[in-house]
């Protein structure tokens, strides 16, 4: 698709569906998913019930997590509402899950939950690597929409705010 963009100047619908199809059928593999899962919802759960179990979180908690525009949005149980980009699924999906779960210990102790919405922190590595993709992103919603698209962002400082109060529990 970015060859396409350099080449035209756009991505036409035909070839985004084909390389939709293609993304989907690989991103939604098991071997795909694994990884992201064991990340992004196996492992902060397990953190998160080792604090509880040795007295680290409790009401007066705080548990953030730094959801994507497309995992905020994404049901990690029911594929066929996926708002896309397939690239993304495997990370969409554990991430969403990931925050449900750790939404529902929250809830059980009675703390605060911050979920972060944005697909990448200004400043990061991580930002930088998704920067690269804005412009493919741009030239997709293109194909179906009039609006002006956005990458909405949060800031290192409102994270590291969050992560100091956190630190000085």
């Amino acid at each position: 698709l970015r060859k396409e963009l350099d080449r035209d100047g756009s991505i036409s619908e035909k070839s985004a569906m084909a390389a939709t199809k293609e993304m989907r059928e690989f991103t939604t593999t098991e071997s795909a998913l694994a990884f992201a899962n064991e990340t992004n919802t196996e492992a902060p759960i397990k953190l998160a019930e080792h604090l509880v179990e040795n007295g680290h979180l409790d009401s007066s908690s705080t548990i953030a997590v730094l959801s994507s525009s497309i995992s905020k949005y994404t049901n990690p149980y029911n594929i066929d509402i996926y708002p896309g980009p397939w690239l993304y699924y495997p990370v969409g999906r554990s991430k969403a899950e990931g925050a449900h779960k750790l939404k529902a210990l929250s809830e059980k102790l009675e703390a605060t939950f911050i979920d972060f919405v944005a697909p990448y922190i200004t400043g990061t590595e991580v930002g930088d690597f998704f920067v690269g993709f804005e412009p493919v992103f741009e030239a997709l919603h293109k194909i179906e929409s009039k609006d002006k698209f956005k990458f909405p962002t949060v800031s290192t400082g409102h994270v590291a705010n969050v992560i100091l109060s956190e630190i000085r529990k």
